[in-house]
């Protein structure tokens, strides 16, 4: 057997054989900007973009107003008796008021003038036919329906206090005086001198609640105050007719306030609001009044069912305020839209 050598010279290995050695170069080192001057650089980017921005919304601004345009507006408005146009016209100027001269400032505040007599004469035409349609409604036609042909006490007594709210709130109507003959015939029939009784009671919260909208924040207290005095047959038939009126009262909450959303998805929110509105001001349940109540505030800021439209709903409530001030301060009693009302400028 031949002797291996363990001392085979170098150069005899194959190279496949030999390790390989690696030489790291040494990689140059790159000199990085300071932090500080990186800082500086983005706070310049971002000022600068910030000046564009509001330089951008100064030339719209700039772009959008016009004195002459929003005069003529104005204008056109007010020849047509459009005030709620108009308001609209002034809100740009109240934006704006910092770009106006002295005398567009005068122009202005006597167009001012103007419209706000415009809207008082029209809250009065308002006022006027809401007079009106009560003295027919709830005067002529209940004393034709009711007291013709049995004019009993009861009765009676509903229609002198219908009378006299008639005339304690439009006291200028031009059949005011019809109305205070009438009030004349029947106050001796009605004897409000003395306390009510069952009948007038039961009578009372009858008609209360027999048409729409249903008044339960006075009908149902002034039965709980009868009840709480009465015993026997009275007590009995009171507290039937208490239980019959929350099961009614259940039942109209629930239709009315579905018939509110269904106008709002039909494109109809002045009605929708309206619903709403006779919820919360005469359900006299603080729990259908709270959920009302949210529904209401909830729709300020909604678009229209075109969606071209964001909705607003503070002008109708500004024209309860002012043409229908007794609903107005029923819904500022609810803490829901105390809120809204003060959040908005209505209080």
């Amino acid at each position: 057997m031949a002797r291996v050598n363990p001392r085979t010279p170098r150069s005899s290995q194959s190279k496949a054989d030999r390790p390989r050695v690696q030489r790291t170069r040494q990689r140059a080192v790159k000199k990085s900007l300071p932090t500080w001057v990186i800082l500086l650089g983005f706070a310049l980017v971002v000022a600068v973009g910030i000046q564009a921005f509001v330089n951008y919304e100064d030339s719209v601004n700039q772009e959008s107003f016009d004195e002459s345009t929003v005069h003529e507006q104005i204008t056109e408005a007010l020849k047509h008796g459009n005030v709620k146009k108009a308001e609209e016209g002034f809100e740009k100027i109240e934006r704006n008021d910092h770009r106006l001269t002295a005398e567009w400032r005068k122009t202005f505040a006597a167009l001012r003038v103007r419209s706000e007599a415009m809207s008082e004469t029209s809250v009065q035409l308002v006022d006027n036919m809401a007079g009106t349609k009560f003295l027919q409604k709830s005067l002529r036609n209940y004393e034709s329906g009711y007291l013709a042909k049995e004019p009993v006490r009861a009765r009676a007594r509903i229609f002198v206090q219908r009378a006299q709210h008639f005339l304690d709130t439009w006291p200028d109507h031009s059949d005011a005086g019809e109305v205070r003959n009438k009030l004349s015939r029947w106050r001796a029939v009605a004897d409000l001198s003395s306390p009510a009784n069952l009948e007038d009671v039961l009578w009372e919260t009858k008609t209360l609640t027999w048409a729409f909208p249903r008044d339960y924040a006075k009908a149902m207290p002034m039965l709980e105050s009868f009840r709480a005095g009465a015993s026997g047959a009275d007590l009995t038939i009171l507290e039937g007719v208490v239980k019959t009126h929350i099961s009614e009262r259940e039942e109209y909450f629930q239709d009315r306030f579905e018939q509110a959303a269904y106008l709002w998805d039909k494109g109809d929110p002045s009605k929708a609001i309206e619903y709403l509105v006779q919820l919360i001001s005469k359900i006299g349940d603080p729990t259908m009044s709270d959920r009302a109540a949210r529904a209401l505030v909830a729709f300020h800021g909604q678009r229209s069912k075109d969606g071209q439209t964001i909705l607003n709903i503070v002008g109708t409530l500004k024209g309860y305020k002012n043409s229908r001030r007794r609903d107005f301060d029923r819904l500022a009693k609810n803490s829901t839209c105390r809120a809204f009302f003060s959040e908005h400028g209505l209080l």
